[in-house]
């Protein structure tokens, strides 16, 4: 996932939410986006990508959720490191 590698380390709680909030700053990344948009439903698409971005980061997900700065999402769930 190469936008998740333009965020620096270590992820914060809120790497979802910078994820989109990168991919909203790029038009090409955006457009990307849009594309995948119209292929799958705009729900099926965010959980994709936070999956991924959990998946990737190793971190755990904290039960809690957050309200989004990105205005491709509403809210996301708030990650932690993995305890293991």
């Amino acid at each position: 996932m190469r936008v998740l590698h333009t965020i620096p380390q270590p992820w914060s709680p809120d790497v979802t939410d910078q994820v989109f909030l990168a991919i909203e700053g790029r038009p090409a990344w955006l457009a990307e986006y849009r594309a995948l948009e119209r292929e799958f439903d705009r729900t099926t698409l965010n959980s994709f990508v936070g999956f991924h971005v959990k998946d990737v980061t190793g971190m755990e997900n904290s039960g809690r959720e957050a309200v989004a700065k990105s205005t491709l999402i509403k809210n996301y769930s708030i990650l932690v490191a993995s305890a293991g």
